[in-house]
């Protein structure tokens, strides 16, 4: 719905069927934001709820996050091998290698950023401290620009240093 104040109705259609978002029944109208590894495979989603006006996170009177497997293992009773990967890099399997690769944060703003032709392929850590070299590795050998949050660019940055002398290119 927040989406839905910002964009057209094609524009949002196209961003669900991009980044497969969906939505959960744990809390009414909360968003499934699905990590889907290079090959198109689910590894897990983050359950979110958002208000619909604001697009601001609902965290009271608590943070309105969860996870897909631990609601799965909380029903299955089943324990689950969690192997996280980046919100969006599914895309590099559609998209021209040529196109540059955003990394932000969150995956709304993975999203939003998405929304407007652009010569990047946005994707999302999930996290400030969630950037880490088994996320990237699959883009390794790409050129890839961090767009830290606000607060986060010293971490960013050192994390960036360190990639760079594994070989990453990454500014």
């Amino acid at each position: 719905h927040y989406l839905l104040s910002l964009f057209s109705e094609e524009v949002v259609t196209n961003l669900i069927q991009k980044f497969k978002i969906g939505t959960s029944k744990h809390w009414k109208g909360a968003n499934v934001f699905w990590q889907l590894d290079e090959k198109g495979n689910a590894r897990t989603a983050k359950v979110m709820l958002y208000n619909p006006k604001t697009g601001k996170r609902v965290k009271k009177p608590f943070n309105h996050i969860d996870w897909v497997h631990s609601l799965l293992k909380k029903k299955t009773k089943q324990d689950f091998h969690l192997v996280q990967c980046l919100f969006g890099i599914h895309q590099i399997k559609e998209e021209d290698n040529t196109k540059l690769i955003g990394i932000v944060e969150s995956e709304k703003t993975a999203i939003l950023m998405s929304a407007t032709p652009s010569n990047y392929i946005w994707m999302a850590t999930g996290g400030l401290s969630n950037l880490n070299y088994m996320k990237l590795k699959p883009i390794k050998g790409r050129k890839i620009i961090f767009f830290p949050d606000l607060g986060g660019f010293k971490q960013w940055e050192a994390k960036a240093n360190e990639l760079i002398k594994q070989g990453f290119q990454i500014k």
